[in-house]
């Protein structure tokens, strides 16, 4: 991090740590903060407060307060501290050249891996109908390709070279964006998906002074009047039950094996909820080691009845590889400029398999790969899918052995003999010289003839 002499002033050892990511496209940002004081004097009053932007309340990183078009500002980021907002209006003045940049708001900041932020994309302007962007971010991932349309991002005009004002206000669990003098709000944002929280405050811009800011003020007040959010129902047939992986490093290219047995077994499951759209936002779990892309591996179990096809609709960020019942079936890359320069790679229901459910259990299993932009995914059948049978009363505990097996994998029968034969296999296994596993031999009624 490098700042200007008149920025390192106001610069606090171990308060603040910003890099700015400039290798691709929107929110190429990772904002890293240690809020060592941010909140520990909180300003907590009433009434609209300018906040100078050379105040040495201002961590400044990744650029510097200079002058732009007769004014004093902040091209870059920086973190306020002394705040801690939940409830109110954060307002902003902002110029652009109308370059490729993307300036905006940072509120309800939490930690480095947890905050909101409403930005503008000032070369989309006026053209396409995500200019202003809301994203939440969720272990360090900015979420931007899973949250776009209505309630997330909207069509804004804004002007070259003027200042205008980017206003931003908050309450409970909706907010929404202002630009200029209009009266009339942007975006409304119906759902904050951190939901109703509390943090510091801070701009995000370039450090180039393609866009700038100038004439911070904010207000803390719960005197906000909000209509009820739409209520969002999951489309019919949405699958819900699922479970994701830890995470993998992520070989380039189409991954055409299903996963082996021992990565199942350590891949350590975990029960995710989707949201109420059906989408699951795997930042939520889950955060990233490095830079270098990653997956998870996504699974369910329907039951089928009798045979029967279905046509499965699903959504992802960024790449998918999709097995039904071990058998790949499915490669797709959704990633940011992927299929062409304007390709945004936001996630939707967009691509579709037939599958050919077999009488009993099948099962869908995803390898869902992130880089960048948002990592998550959504699937939907076009007719319903039976859940797996849970609980089973037909069959009765008749004998149990002592836990005396090293992990007991697979159980045969030989009727010739009467005999049950038990693999077992080391947990450790590729970590010691020799192989430990082995075969043990029981009666049909449970004794141990030779472990």
């Amino acid at each position: 991090m490098r700042l200007c002499a008149r920025c390192s002033r106001h610069s606090r050892p171990n308060t603040l740590v910003l890099t700015h990511r400039t290798s691709a496209g929107p929110v190429a940002f990772a904002i890293m903060v240690l809020l060592l004081g941010f909140l520990l004097s909180a300003d907590t009053a009433s009434g609209q407060e300018l906040v100078s932007l050379d105040s040495d309340r201002w961590n400044v990183a990744a650029g510097e307060v200079t002058e732009r078009y007769g004014r004093e500002c902040l091209a870059g980021a920086a973190v306020l501290g002394n705040v801690e907002f939940e409830n109110g209006i954060i307002e902003v003045d902002v110029v652009t050249d109308g370059s490729r940049s993307y300036p905006g708001i940072v509120f309800r900041l939490q930690s480095q891996e947890s905050y909101e932020r409403v930005y503008i994309r000032p070369h989309r302007g006026g053209l396409y109908p995500d200019a202003v962007q809301y994203t939440p971010i969720f272990n360090r991932i900015a979420g931007w390709q899973l949250y776009n349309g209505e309630g997330y991002t909207a069509l804004a005009e804004f002007p070259e070279e003027e200042w205008f004002t980017l206003k931003l206000e908050v309450k409970g669990a909706q907010a929404r964006v202002f630009i200029g003098d209009s009266a009339q709000p942007a975006l409304e944002i119906h759902e904050l998906k951190h939901g109703v929280s509390r943090g510091a405050l801070g701009l995000l811009g370039p450090a180039d002074e393609t866009s700038c800011f100038s004439n911070f003020r904010y207000t803390l007040t719960d005197d906000l009047a909000f209509e009820p959010p739409p209520e969002v129902e999951a489309p019919a047939n949405t699958i819900t039950d699922w479970e994701i992986s830890r995470m993998f490093p992520a070989p380039p290219g189409p991954r055409d094996v299903y996963p082996r047995f021992y990565t199942i077994y350590f891949a350590g499951w975990e029960k995710v909820t989707p949201e109420s759209s059906g989408l699951v936002d795997i930042a939520r779990y889950r955060q990233r080691a490095g830079q270098s892309p990653e997956l998870v591996l996504a699974r369910t179990v329907v039951r089928a009845e009798e045979r029967q096809e279905i046509t499965l609709s699903f959504g992802y960020s960024d790449e998918v590889d999709l097995f039904f019942n071990a058998n790949k079936v499915f490669y797709g890359n959704s990633s940011y400029r992927y299929r062409d320069p304007s390709f945004l790679g936001v996630v939707g229901p967009f691509d579709h398999v037939r599958l050919t459910l077999e009488p009993g259990l099948n099962e869908i299993m995803m390898m869902v790969t992130e880089s960048f932009g948002g990592w998550g995914f959504m699937a939907r059948a076009d007719r319903e899918l039976l859940a797996p049978i849970k609980e089973h009363h037909r069959v009765e505990q008749v004998w149990a052995t002592d836990s005396v097996f090293l992990t007991p994998e697979t159980v045969i029968y030989d009727r010739e003999r009467n005999l049950l034969y038990v693999s077992n296999f080391d947990l450790q296994f590729g970590q010691k010289p020799e192989p430990s596993g082995y075969i043990s031999k029981l009666t049909p009624d449970g004794e141990i003839l030779e472990l």
